[in-house]
């Protein structure tokens, strides 16, 4: 995921993930993130919020 600052496009999200889903709460004024991926015995889920300069993942339940 890309943020249009003054300076250009700068690269604040970058994840490997089967898939995304944005959510309607917001950190620093953007829209936080879950991405979900997978391995052969667990699901993987984690949530990223902004920061105010990238996004960081903040918690990872893990399901069976």
């Amino acid at each position: 995921m890309f943020l249009n600052t003054p300076q250009g496009n700068k690269l604040v999200l970058d994840v490997d993930a089967l898939g995304i889903e944005i959510l309607k709460t917001k950190s620093h004024g953007a829209f936080d993130i879950r991405a979900t991926r997978a391995s052969a015995v667990q699901v993987f889920s984690g949530v990223f919020r902004f920061n105010g300069k990238q996004y960081e993942i903040k918690k990872t339940p893990r399901k069976r």
